[in-house]
């Protein structure tokens, strides 16, 4: 378990952008706190004891969203992918996803009646990808 929290720390210091001596030393505790959290089976929504965590970045996560769109669409030519969101809603008839340079936003390009519009999401609040 401390093995595991001493991992994440560096894990992080390591790709935490340098911030002010207080700002980094704030996030690390609450990095560690969060990580202690869910190891012990209090909050993450898993097993009591669980002991893996993934820590993945924003930019990470909307470029395998965008990646895992284009394979779909380029392997699946008759389906249409759909993007599901968190709030039970799904985006459909996509055109294209373009992402924001800091990953934290996805532009979706969707046909519809009245033409083409646009729809920015937060990609928290993607919960899948189908087609």
């Amino acid at each position: 378990m401390i093995l595991l929290l001493a991992a994440a720390a560096n894990l992080f210091s390591a790709t935490t952008p340098n911030l002010s001596g207080a700002e980094t030393s704030a996030e690390k505790a609450a990095m560690v706190q969060s990580v202690q959290k869910v190891a012990s089976g209090g909050g993450g929504g898993g097993e009591k004891g669980v002991t893996d965590v993934m820590i993945i970045s924003p930019a990470e996560r909307a470029n395998d969203i965008v990646q895992a769109f284009n394979y779909i669409q380029s392997h699946d030519v008759t389906s249409k992918v759909e993007v599901k969101l968190k709030n039970g809603s799904k985006i459909n008839d996509i055109l294209n996803i373009q992402m924001m340079p800091s990953g934290t936003l996805l532009i979706f390009k969707i046909q519809t009646l009245k033409g083409e519009v646009y729809r920015i999401v937060k990609i928290e609040n993607i919960a899948e990808v189908e087609a």
